[in-house]
């Protein structure tokens, strides 16, 4: 059987948080492993010119419901440089991990299927709601390739194509939580698929985009129509399917 070779792992860590790091780092030594550190963007540490660069404040306005906080901001930051770092490289696609996680016994052996997969733009490798598919296509006897309507809100754990983050880096400033982008895949036409079942699991720690702020909560900063929009967008968006796996899973191994 042909050796699997090892998947290009970036894992976004907060300076201040070696532990955490740590802690990721040892789950992947015992899968046999490694991750290349990668520090995260501390939204707090940022100055306003800064801010300006890459947040749109105006289209926040005009699409999400509140405003960002600086949490949120140096979160898609980070996750941004994750896919620059990517481009820079010469590899097809890197696995992104934030540092809150922890990770499965068959965490490699999920990763094993991307190989069966085509066309894809990003691969959830979690969900913390657990949405229901859309579609569903068996990859082997115990992985299976899905679909979605509801597209998972959280980044602790995904694969990313250099088509991916090329579509993605085309938006040169965000105005979106970096999780909620990714659910309005439509706009950038971005093919999101997931890999059942889930390989990696939010961990114990109390979140640091929350512990940024002055009251440890998002910002609530909005208005009535503002809400009422975003929240029929977002409804909108769910009556679009996030990928045809049908064309993602390569014909030998429909199932």
């Amino acid at each position: 059987m042909e050796e699997m070779l090892q998947p290009v792992i970036l894992a976004i860590n907060m300076p201040q948080n070696e532990s955490r790091w740590q802690h990721l780092q040892q789950q992947l030594s015992q899968l046999s492993l490694k991750g290349t550190h990668f520090s995260a963007v501390v939204g707090s540490a940022l100055f306003q010119d800064e801010i300006e660069t890459i947040y749109d404040e105006k289209l926040n306005k005009r699409y999400y419901h509140r405003d960002l906080t600086v949490g949120e901001i140096g979160c898609y930051a980070s996750h941004s440089q994750a896919w620059q770092k990517l481009l820079d490289s010469d590899q097809p696609h890197a696995v992104v991990l934030e540092d809150d996680i922890n990770l499965s016994d068959d965490f490699t052996t999920i990763l094993a299927t991307i190989d069966r997969l085509q066309g894809w733009d990003i691969i959830k490798l979690s969900d913390n709601r657990n949405n229901p598919a859309a579609e569903t296509i068996a990859l082997s006897d115990t992985v299976n390739c899905i679909s979605y309507k509801r597209v998972p809100n959280c980044m602790t754990g995904y694969v990313i194509s250099r088509q991916g983050a090329e579509k993605l880096l085309a938006r040169k400033r965000f105005f979106r939580p970096v999780d909620v982008d990714i659910q309005f895949h439509s706009e950038l036409n971005l093919q999101v698929i997931g890999l059942q079942p889930y390989c990696v699991f939010e961990a114990n720690f109390d979140s640091e985009i929350a512990a940024m702020n002055p009251n440890k909560r998002h910002s609530n900063k909005s208005t009535f129509w503002r809400n009422t929009k975003y929240r029929l967008s977002m409804m909108q968006q769910r009556t679009l399917q996030s990928a045809n796996i049908n064309k993602i899973v390569k014909p030998s191994n429909k199932k």
